[in-house]
């Protein structure tokens, strides 16, 4: 009790390197983007959809680098205003890029 989705999973990843998806504001961002999600992430079964899908892609192998490397990405490219859409890596695939007029 007192403990949410993102601390459990932050803790399990992190402190034990057990397979559970980390969701924070820059995970929710990359999948939106990347994958053309457009339902508000507030919403309980958003929330459910996105966790389904950032469990479904982690590295069980690594999931504390996995989890960091997202999280990284989005602050450092994906970032909320500006991304570095020109440089990304996965622009190649990215429904958000794709739809974009740049």
């Amino acid at each position: 009790k007192g403990v949410g989705d993102y601390t459990a999973a932050a803790i399990a990843s992190f402190g034990f390197n057990l397979p559970h998806a980390v969701l924070d504001g820059n995970v929710y961002r990359i999948l939106a983007r990347y994958f053309g999600i457009e339902t508000p992430t507030d919403l309980p079964a958003a929330k459910k959809a996105f966790s389904r899908l950032a469990q479904e892609l982690l590295d069980e192998a690594n999931p504390a680098q996995f989890n960091q490397a997202m999280m990284d990405f989005g602050a450092l490219c994906c970032t909320p205003a500006k991304p570095g859409c020109p440089t990304c890596p996965m622009q190649k695939n990215c429904r958000a890029l794709a739809g974009s007029s740049s």
